[in-house]
């Protein structure tokens, strides 16, 4: 019950972070939606992240890491 409040109420702030993500990058650059795989949804939510200056992580200096392959 709990982990299901936990995953609706962070909804909004992924969508939001996805949001931002997706306005930062160039519209030249964007992909289209449905060519967005995994990967281009993690990247486009890190992109929204390091674009808020007072974020929830900015007073230690956290930023979500993508893995490299």
């Amino acid at each position: 019950m709990i982990v299901t409040a936990v995953i609706v109420l962070s909804l909004p702030c992924v969508g939001l972070y996805f949001l931002l993500g997706r306005l930062m990058c160039p519209r030249r650059e964007r992909m289209p939606f449905s060519e967005m795989d995994s990967a281009a949804v993690a990247q486009t939510i890190s992109r929204g992240w390091d674009a808020v200056p007072v974020g929830p992580a900015s007073s230690i200096g956290f930023t979500p890491v993508l893995p490299q392959d």
